[in-house]
């Protein structure tokens, strides 16, 4: 699967399962591509606010929060944290992507863009 975004095509990495989610990106020294975290909603309640933060990530990433194929918010270059004091990244959305830290700004994505899912074979 690849993510599209402003003409630009990357692999798609899905991470659904709550052990998925909890462990996220610790531990990588690297990524290519796209990291796509589906979220759950309480009761469907689009509002809902979802908290992510970096404990154990060795790289800064772009946090980009998104609802229905659009970017809500982006969080740009979140640091590495290696205590149990790190920032907290929030928002609301059923989707947040993450990329290297800087990816967003190089490729001039902000919020409000929007991205398409493919499968390919």
């Amino acid at each position: 699967m690849n993510i599209i975004i402003n003409d630009i095509s990357l692999p798609l990495t899905i991470l659904q399962k709550k052990s998925q989610l909890e462990k996220g990106l610790k531990g990588k020294t690297s990524i290519s591509g796209c990291y796509l975290f589906m979220l759950n909603r309480n009761n469907g309640d689009k509002d809902d606010e979802h908290s992510f933060w970096m404990k154990g990530t060795l790289i800064s990433l772009d946090i980009v929060f998104c609802d229905n194929n659009q970017i809500l918010k982006i969080f740009h270059n979140c640091p590495p944290c290696d205590h149990n004091n790190c920032i907290q990244y929030s928002n609301p959305g059923n989707v947040v992507l993450e990329f290297e830290g800087g990816f967003c700004e190089k490729n001039g994505i902000v919020e409000g863009d929007t991205f398409q899912l493919n499968t390919i074979f």
